[in-house]
């Protein structure tokens, strides 16, 4: 096992503090300063870190704000309602780090929505699950009432800097509406709800690393709905994907005549969108008594070749903790590691991957070590804050480097070191 020297994360932390004042850590949670995270969002200012504890808490907007909200280790926290991030200007960057969200379908059935984003989002370990259609038939008047198609897991509109690992994004499902007596007495429509897409981008550039994405199953009627696409892909949108899967929904039951309808494909692109491609698989949703596509690109992919890489650590630490740092490969393989406070990400095909780091990191690439068998594991030891500094971020990312040529990159990762008394 190799052991990362102290003095590396010592020129970090003074790199960081040299240039920048650090803003400060807002504690939410039952009995904290602020019981729930949209309270800690509306007081903050730009770059605070917003520490999460257990608990459920109500959806939440963060607009034109540079935030982190994260979850202290061992939480559990249950996010109640949409989360919605909008109008980042370039310079101003959002963190989601391990939040669990469950859309309630009140003003929005979508779980994650980032829209007009000029600015970096980062998105690790979170998971989304948005709602279900909740359209019924009023049995007296045979009107339709309610919401009948389902929200979608993740969407992104007009966001120039996106990424997501290791998350999971799930459509709604649409609502069924039927009524045999309503139909057959006025011979109305009564179309089932349409399902969400697991992941829909709509002239954004998105980058995904080990993330699974599931459209939303359609809802029957007398003709049912659509199913949900894993992932949609719109209007010259750009998209990398490494280690990532997707599942179109399922398809629904025409009444009229009693037929199943086919399943969702599991990514599909209008044509106008760049996708890159590594290792990641795609299914289409069941349905009419077949198995739809597994995807409809639209326009021909970009395929790398060879495995993905992984790079993994603990999120959050306390000053004078340490974590391993794990990195995925081949026996003989160089490992480098680059650490840095921004991030703005470049697409390398020839690195087959994404460089989520501001072009010029704060530290690296310095060689973390030689993999000997399948996976590298350094201990690295936190240092500890100077006074009246409570927090810092750093984001790690990782280029492997083949013995037998060409290199690879791994995800990024975010990583919130908190001053001892939180």
């Amino acid at each position: 096992m190799f052991r990362l020297r102290r003095a590396v994360l010592v020129a970090v932390v003074a790199a960081v503090l040299g240039p920048a004042v650090l803003a400060g850590v807002r504690v939410v949670g039952p009995g904290q300063p602020y019981t729930q995270i949209s309270a800690a969002v509306a007081a903050a200012s730009d770059g605070d870190i917003i520490l999460v504890k257990s608990g459920g808490y109500d959806g939440f907007t963060i607009a034109n704000k540079s935030l982190a909200v994260v979850v202290d280790v061992g939480a559990f926290v249950y996010v109640d309602g949409a989360i919605h991030i909008t109008d980042l200007v370039v310079s101003k960057t959002v963190v989601l780090d391990r939040l669990i969200m469950i859309s309630n379908g009140g003003a929005s059935f979508d779980g994650l929505d980032v829209q007009s984003c000029g600015g970096p989002v980062r998105v690790q370990g979170c998971k989304f699950t948005a709602a279900g259609g909740n359209a019924s038939i009023n049995h007296s008047t045979c009107d339709e009432v309610g919401v009948k198609d389902g929200g979608v897991g993740i969407r992104v509109q007009d966001a120039t800097d996106v990424a997501l690992v290791a998350c999971e994004a799930y459509g709604g499902t649409g609502s069924d509406l039927w009524d045999y007596n309503c139909y057959w007495s006025s011979y109305e429509g009564q179309i089932g709800g349409d399902g969400g897409a697991g992941l829909e981008v709509t002239g954004s550039r998105v980058t995904v690393y080990d993330c699974t994405f599931r459209g939303g199953d359609a809802g029957d009627g007398a003709y049912a709905g659509n199913a949900g696409l894993g992932i949609a892909c719109l209007e010259r949108s750009s998209i990398v994907l490494v280690s990532s899967s997707a599942q179109g929904g399922h398809g629904g039951i025409n009444q009229d005549p009693l037929t199943g309808k086919s399943g969702a494909h599991g990514i599909a692109s209008d044509g106008s969108s760049d996708l890159s491609i590594l290792e990641s698989q795609f299914e289409g949703g069941l349905g009419g008594g077949q198995t739809a596509s597994p995807a409809d690109f639209g326009a021909a992919p970009t395929w790398w070749n060879g495995p993905a890489k992984s790079l993994g650590f603990i999120k959050l630490l306390r000053e004078g903790q340490s974590t391993p740092i794990g990195v995925s490969g081949e026996p003989g393989d160089i490992v480098l590691l680059m650490a840095a406070t921004k991030t703005s990400a470049f697409t390398f095909d020839q690195f087959k991957g994404t460089l989520a780091l501001d072009p010029s990191p704060l530290l690296g690439p310095f060689a973390l070590g030689v993999i000997s068998q399948d996976v590298l594991n350094v201990v690295v030891n936190m240092p500890h804050l100077p006074p009246a500094v409570p927090a810092l971020e750093v984001y790690l990312q990782g280029l492997v480097k083949s013995a037998g040529g060409g290199s690879t990159l791994t995800p990024w990762g975010h990583l919130t070191l908190l001053d001892s008394s939180y």
